[in-house]
Order: structure tokens, then sequence, then C-alpha cells
């Protein structure tokens, strides 16, 4: 305690900080995985865009509808289906 209290902060342009953030995200990604989080890089093309698309092309008005495709679509991004 005593110790962490008469510690400078680490400059975050020096190699070493650049190593502890490093092992810090790689920490937290393990952790989370743990915990059952699936962690994947969302592309540009993000489901969602094309929902708003096919919503417009198909002249779809009942919200209900709209809104069941975008329900589905936010509980598919959140589960490991592949």
């Amino acid at each position: 305690d005593l110790l962490l209290r008469r510690s400078l902060p680490l400059s975050p342009l020096s190699s070493f900080y650049t190593v502890w953030k490093d092992e810090l995200l790689k920490m937290e990604n393990v952790v989370l995985r743990t915990l059952g989080f699936v962690l994947y890089w969302i592309p540009d093309s993000h489901p969602h865009k094309f929902i708003l698309y096919f919503v417009r092309v198909l002249e779809i008005t009942d919200k209900g509808i709209i809104q069941t495709a975008w329900n589905y679509c936010n509980d598919s991004c959140r589960l490991d289906l592949c």
C-alpha cells in the first residue's frame, strides 16, 4: 500500500507503459471470456445496417415487424452462433 502511494505515474510514451497496457488488455479479455463473453471485432458491415436497408427497399411500415427484426438482430449479436 505504501509502495503504491510513493510510485510516480508512468509516462504513456514509455515502452514500459506500453508493455503493461498490452498485458492488462490481454488479461481483461481472459477475464471476459472466462465469464462467458464472446469477443468479436464488429466489421464495418454491421447487421443493423442491413435491417434498415431492407425496411426501406421493401417499404415495410409495420413498426411491430421492424422492431421484431431489430430484436432478433440484437439477440443474434449476443450469441455465438457459428
